[in-house]
């Protein structure tokens, strides 16, 4: 059984039992949190993560998403035939690519970004999308690790703080640096790889640092440069592919305000438009999910909450976008 059908299976038992135990006994959600929290343990599943890098996300994503099924049921209990969003596709609802369009659509609402090339960059995702008959198509993306997950491991080996957050706190050590150190630059076509940069921290930026000859910002500093000059590079030629001016960063890391200056450059260039947000919205956050679902349900897409499951491979492409045009 493969670890997709293994959450899922597991989802269901713990939402069943929920839905049983929310029948017959007047629980607290505090209490039934605990009871479905036990059962989850009982099933063999890992509901914790540790620093920048998570253990067990699929797990937490299940466990998480029976618990938001269940406390739709306490409140909407005097509604029996209430359904879900569910983007178009059975037997899916909390899913990547809800995410990612979530991220999209926030975008595009926010900043009034029309049809731009969209650079989603994030701790679980690197792709370059852009949108055609009625999908978000990916045309280029990480072939390893994403960008995210990158910076956070390379400060776990410089040793930075996750107060606020590793990647906040090289971009702001970043402008302290003055040296450039070439770093591993794998740009393969349309897609990224960022593994080499992970290598390159473990062996040659911790001697440089025991050697007095780099400082950490001096790391900072050419680890955002290469990476974000990667980035600029698949985004550039993914602009002139679809003849696009403009382009929409969205993601965590697209809070980084040295990537949006490194793409506004670039887009000013071609004579187009840098769309990008703030904490606010480029943050995982409720609010785009909420609106992401809101476009779907008025397309009148929705589903069953008792035949509803989860899962984190569904691909940003999967999905059906019905509420867009051409």
């Amino acid at each position: 059984m493969t670890t997709e059908s293994r959450l899922n299976l597991d989802s269901l038992l713990l939402f069943r039992l929920g839905a049983w135990a929310n029948e017959r006994f007047p629980l607290s959600n505090a209490v039934m949190f605990l009871v479905l929290y036990l059962a989850a343990l009982a099933l063999g599943r890992t509901l914790v993560t540790e620093g920048p890098i998570t253990v067990g996300m699929h797990d937490v994503l299940g466990f998480m998403a029976v618990w938001a099924f269940f406390l739709m049921i306490r409140v909407f209990d005097e509604h029996k035939d209430y359904e879900l969003d569910c983007l178009n596709h059975p037997n899916r609802v909390l899913q990547q690519g809800l995410i990612t369009l979530g991220h999209i659509e926030m975008g595009r609402l926010v900043t009034g970004a029309v049809n731009p090339i969209v650079l989603y960059v994030s701790g679980g995702n690197t792709q370059i999308i852009a949108y055609s008959q009625q999908r978000y198509r990916i045309f280029g993306e990480t072939i390893d690790i994403a960008v995210g997950n990158m910076l956070d491991r390379f400060a776990r080996i410089l040793g930075l703080s996750n107060d606020p957050s590793p990647g906040y706190n090289i971009e702001q050590l970043a402008k302290k640096g003055s040296k450039f150190i070439e770093m591993p630059y794998n740009v393969k076509g349309m897609d990224v790889s960022f593994s080499g940069l992970l290598s390159f921290a473990e062996d040659t930026a911790v001697r440089m640092l025991k050697e007095g000859t780099a400082t950490k910002g001096d790391l900072c500093f050419s680890l955002q440069e290469t990476v974000f000059a990667m980035l600029v590079e698949i985004t550039e030629r993914a602009m002139a592919h679809c003849n696009t001016q403009d382009v929409l960063i969205v993601g965590g890391v697209g809070c980084n305000e040295r990537l949006q200056g490194m793409m506004r450059v670039m887009a000013d260039e071609r004579n187009g438009k840098l769309y990008a947000t703030d904490e606010r919205y480029c943050i995982d956050n409720g609010a785009m999910i909420a609106y992401a679902g809101i476009l779907q349900f008025l397309q009148g897409d929705t589903i069953p909450v008792e035949k509803s499951t989860c899962t984190q491979r569904f691909r940003t492409d999967d999905v059906f976008v019905s509420w867009r045009e051409g």
